[in-house]
């Protein structure tokens, strides 16, 4: 090989670079759409892998984790392979390593630059301040700064016609509130600082209820509730801005009951549906979270029935839900079936739902372990910082919530990034305990 085209040293600092840029604007390129940040992820990993064989960066596929993944992987093809649509299937399945690979790129570039951390904080300061003003904007005067109107009084910013906001704030909220405390520090030294976060906080948890999206109104307290139990240092802060921000949230559900109506009353008409004659709950009319998602939820059961063992393919429901033998009703078809474990069963089948079940129950395993440690004995499993990065998993991974779809990119880009700085904490704590 020429000389021209070895690899320099300057030239490995400018994928370093690529790299760190790419992740730094990756807020924004999720507020953007699914495209660009797709893009952005998919040429992260592929500079990695590149980096990964120039320079044998074995650890990192070595890690127990990484094993896991890869055997999920391996699952997820073959359930492609015996499905109905083999092309259409693979297509899904073949490129899901790109959000694992994110993850260890993530980890290897946070390893060479600690300091990333802060930068990306503030790229998702700035970003949740935008949506937050904008929001606010919208919800005050009908339509967003550049004119993109609320609809069926959701508000969704920068999202536009995808009603999708209280999403994006209630995952990211969680990795945002580990970033503060991994620069703590930085905010210590004016009490401004601290003031702004308050602020930012509070107003993420009002917003996403304003946004009218249920299962993220859920998501931030789940978080939160989480978080209080389960740290050490933090848990007053976090406390008192989710205080404000019920507080907020109340009045407003007092002065516009409209969207208090969506959240709460429309939840529990779903779920119950409404006996005029006799105004009594019976078994007869109580749904899972509404008609339609149990409806759904009956034909992925039915699509597992019928393919146990590796199910019927990486987001085949979409196409088979319309077959005889799976339709429960008119409303039985879907995308998607509404649930992230279901659709795991139905698609990927039993073999899937264990691998995929595996990840939640360590989480419930190390958390419980974690209690343990801190209530009786004063000691604790994980840092503050790590704890946060669990809480974004336990909204991940938890099973009784309609989810979107399971392969959708831009969920999966959001499910993956807090895991590459959770890596790099655990192999931090390695370094720091011997």
């Amino acid at each position: 090989m020429s000389e021209n085209f070895k690899i320099t040293f300057s030239d490995q600092k400018i994928i370093n670079s690529t790299i760190s840029i790419l992740i730094i604007f990756l807020p924004f390129s999720l507020v953007a759409g699914p495209f660009l940040s797709d893009f952005s992820i998919s040429l992260v990993s592929v500079l990695f892998i590149y980096l990964s064989l120039r320079y044998k960066l074995k650890k990192y596929y070595l890690s127990r984790i990484s094993i896991f993944f890869f055997i999920f992987y391996i699952i997820l093809n073959l359930s492609s392979i015996f499905s109905k649509d083999v092309i259409e299937s693979l297509r899904i399945s073949m490129l899901y390593f790109r959000y694992y690979i994110f993850s260890l790129a993530l980890w290897y570039i946070i390893e060479l630059f600690p300091k990333l951390l802060k930068y990306l904080l503030v790229s998702f300061v700035v970003c949740l301040f935008c949506l937050i003003f904008d929001g606010f904007y919208q919800f005050s005067f009908g339509k967003n700064i550049i004119g993109w109107e609320i609809i069926d009084t959701r508000i969704s910013s920068f999202f536009k016609d995808e009603l999708v906001l209280g999403s994006f704030l209630s995952r990211v909220f969680p990795f945002v509130f580990a970033l503060i405390i991994f620069n703590i520090n930085f905010f210590l030294k004016k009490k401004i600082n601290l003031f702004l976060i308050f602020i930012l906080l509070v107003n993420i948890e009002v917003l996403t209820f304003l946004s009218g999206e249920r299962v993220a109104f859920f998501y931030i307290n789940l978080s939160a509730i989480y978080l209080i139990i389960m740290m050490k240092n933090y848990k007053i802060f976090r406390t008192a801005s989710l205080f404000f921000a019920l507080l907020a949230i109340s009045a407003i559900s007092f002065y516009m009951p409209e969207y208090k109506e969506r959240i709460v009353d429309r939840t529990f008409n779903q779920i119950v549906k409404d006996n005029e004659k006799e105004n009594i709950i019976s078994k007869d009319n109580v749904y899972i979270f509404s008609q339609e998602h149990t409806n759904h939820y009956k034909s992925a059961y039915k699509m597992f029935d019928e393919n146990k063992f590796l199910g019927i393919g990486p987001r085949m429901f979409r196409a088979q839900c319309n077959v005889k033998k799976y339709v429960t009703s008119f409303e039985s078809c879907s995308n998607h079936p509404h649930n992230n474990y279901l659709q795991v069963l139905a698609e990927i089948g039993l073999i899937g739902l264990i691998l995929f079940f595996v990840p939640f129950f360590l989480l419930i395993y190390f958390s419980i372990k974690h209690l343990i440690l801190k209530f009786f004995y004063k000691k604790y499993l994980f840092s503050d910082f790590q704890i946060s990065l669990l809480s974004c998993f336990l909204i991940t991974l938890w099973p009784i919530v309609p989810t979107g779809d399971f392969f959708n990119n831009w969920l999966n880009i959001i499910y993956f990034f807090p895991l590459g700085i959770f890596l790099y904490s655990l192999e931090n704590q390695k370094l720091e305990n011997k």
